[in-house]
């Protein structure tokens, strides 16, 4: 389970669970999470690629600061990522994201994601997997 849409959590927002093997690994499932709550990924194409760095002193603040700035580039730079690569170097996470430009006519848009939220928020390290909990605004 990369990761699980929790419809069960809240009703104006859309909470999910991601997992992986490294904190990497977790980062990515999140990203495709994030993704998959904004538009149906099986009709996104990965013509663009772009590269991006955020910052944090935590994994926490690692990986809302990543989840963010995915929404960020959607709003700012009208591009959504159907695949994340993530590496970790000193506190600064680095994604390979590829995707395309947001096109209403041939992707099927699901909900407008606004933010990550700290509300209900966990990154946790249990028996050799990396878990999260997200609830993301919408």
């Amino acid at each position: 389970m990369p990761f699980k849409i929790r419809e069960d959590v809240a009703t104006a927002d859309v909470a999910f669970e991601a997992e992986g093997e490294s904190f990497e690994k977790l980062c990515e499932a999140a990203g495709d999470a994030t993704t998959s709550v904004m538009i149906n990924p099986a009709t996104l194409k990965e013509k663009k690629r772009k590269r991006f760095s955020v910052k944090g002193e935590t994994p926490e603040k690692l990986l809302i600061n990543f989840l963010n700035e995915i929404i960020f580039i959607k709003d700012a730079g009208q591009m959504v990522f159907k695949s994340y690569k993530v590496s970790i170097k000193n506190n600064v996470l680095t994604c390979v994201a590829r995707g395309d430009v947001l096109n209403f006519k041939k992707q099927e848009h699901r909900v407008d994601v606004k933010a990550a939220t700290y509300h209900m928020f966990k990154v946790a390290h249990e028996k050799n997997k990396w878990k999260a909990f997200v609830i993301l605004d919408i």
